[in-house]
């Protein structure tokens, strides 16, 4: 199994809470906590081999 959302870059989040998009129109957008031990951590209970990282938009073009 590969796990393909794992991680929001720190600069990203930082961008969404100034800009306060975690609230727009009510929904927002989610930043659940994250750390790599708590990461790996699920991902060996669940038998998950592999992940991969990409970023979404709006990108890195903000």
């Amino acid at each position: 199994m590969i796990r393909t959302i794992i991680f929001f870059l720190p600069d990203y989040m930082a961008t969404v809470e100034r800009l306060r998009l975690k609230e727009a129109g009510g929904r927002g957008i989610a930043s659940p906590d994250w750390s790599a031990a708590a990461s790996l951590e699920m991902m060996d209970r669940y038998g998950i081999r592999a992940a991969v990282v990409s970023i979404a938009s709006p990108g890195v073009y903000w």
